[in-house]
């Protein structure tokens, strides 16, 4: 028998036993409990550990928060390889990426909520050393366009957006102007995604409150909620280099390690640098209407606005807020709000929600920083939060069988035979 055959006869015994298995009795997967930390550990172990080894993640950072307690954050790994130092979680620092943007959106809601900026007037009303062109007559570019990805720009990265030298580094006005791309579509129609539009956001904040961009956010977010190991600043300050997570890339001798990545050019799009303990604070503060502790940084109104307004192709879908990314993980109305983030070395995800009080960060760093990141956002959600009971049934297994427990879509994938095509 070759290993064909014996393949296909394993696929139909697979597809068997899920039929013998629906008909009998329910396949129902025990709900993880996810303020239990040892429940969180053994799933999030499990999960990001052999990813990490596969794909080659040197290092990471977990974090979960439930009801305001961050009832797990893990380290895996070294932020430097060479000398073993292992990851801290409470310590450690991980570049974000485009989760930066939500300081930046905070930011011009702080500035929204001071009357120095409207959602919906022309932008470039609020700039000084250059225009947004003036490519669709009558339809300017407006905050709310920039803050839900609709302004229509091309968006460009290669050469200019991450950089590695730090002689490059030019002021935030200039780097707009120098690269400021072409509007492909009337504002308000389309997502087009853009790091663009969202630096000019901070440089529009820079403007209006007198403040350079890292400044402001030190001072008007990351000191007031005692986020002491977060930054904007390139380089990194010397106080926070030894916590850096080491930027690698893999050859067949093992690790390189990589410069520092500079976005200061676009740095309200994806400059930060922050640590697990940090991120639950923040979470902290937009799970609680804007503040935690006394520490405010949004109005409970202003926060409302962010979650509820923005923009969708189909109200059957989720789409974004003013800032915020909604995603479909979990039971069905589930809240699930945050954003994701990648540079050329990490990857990292950031999602809330409010109806649970749950937060979940994670950074993963190296080649292989997707799988296991990947691996513990949506998976752990989805399994901590699923979805209710509800009918079943799959005509290549059982015709007409209607199934009223839920199947695991694990359970499912296993016993269905791989399509050929």
């Amino acid at each position: 028998m070759n290993r064909r055959t014996m393949a296909s006869l394993w696929r139909r015994a697979g597809v068997l036993v899920a039929a013998t298995l629906l008909a009998c009795g329910p396949l129902q997967a025990a709900v993880p409990d996810v303020s239990d930390p040892a429940v969180v550990e053994a799933f999030v172990d499990g999960a990001v550990k052999p990813q990490m080894e596969r794909h080659h993640s040197p290092s990471g950072v977990v974090a979960v928060m439930k009801d305001g307690e961050l009832v797990f954050a893990k380290g895996y790994g070294y932020i430097d390889v060479a000398k073993r130092i292992p990851v801290d979680a409470a310590t450690s620092l991980f570049r974000p990426g485009s989760i930066s943007k939500l300081f930046t959106w905070v930011a011009v809601m702080q500035q929204v909520e001071q009357g120095r900026l409207d959602l919906d007037v022309d932008v470039n009303q609020y700039l000084e050393t250059f225009q947004v062109e003036d490519s669709w007559p009558g339809q300017p570019v407006t905050l709310r366009h920039i803050l839900t990805h609709t302004a229509g720009f091309e968006d460009g990265a290669l050469g200019y957006l991450i950089i590695n030298d730090v002689e490059r580094i030019v002021p935030l006005a200039e780097s707009m102007e120098r690269y400021q791309p072409k509007r492909i579509n009337p504002p308000g129609e389309h997502v087009a995604y853009s790091n663009w539009a969202t630096a000019v956001a901070g440089l529009i904040v820079a403007n209006v409150s007198g403040m350079e961009f890292n400044a402001y956010v030190q001072r008007h977010i990351f000191d007031v909620l005692g986020m002491e190991r977060s930054t904007f600043v390139e380089p990194l300050p010397a106080e926070l280099e030894a916590d850096m997570a080491r930027a690698y890339r893999r050859e067949a001798a093992g690790y390189v390690e990589l410069d520092y990545e500079i976005v200061a050019n676009f740095g309200p799009a994806g400059a930060a640098a922050v640590t697990a303990p940090d991120m639950a604070r923040f979470a902290r503060a937009l799970l609680n209407d804007g503040a935690w502790e006394g520490r405010r940084i949004l109005r409970s109104e202003t926060l409302q606005q962010m979650l509820t307004e923005g923009f969708s192709h189909d109200p059957r879908v989720n789409g974004m807020g003013l800032g915020f990314i909604h995603y479909a993980y979990g039971y069905d109305g589930l809240d699930i709000f945050g954003h994701d983030g990648g540079t050329t070395v990490f990857v990292s995800h950031f999602g809330m929600s409010r109806s649970e009080n749950f937060m979940l960060f994670s950074s993963f760093s190296g080649p292989g920083a997707g799988p296991p990141t990947r691996a513990s956002s949506r998976p752990s959600t989805t399994t901590s939060f699923p979805r209710p009971s509800r009918r079943w049934s799959h005509p290549r297994i059982l015709p007409n069988v209607p199934i009223s427990t839920p199947v695991p879509t694990t359970a499912i994938a296993a016993a269905l035979p791989k399509s050929r095509r």
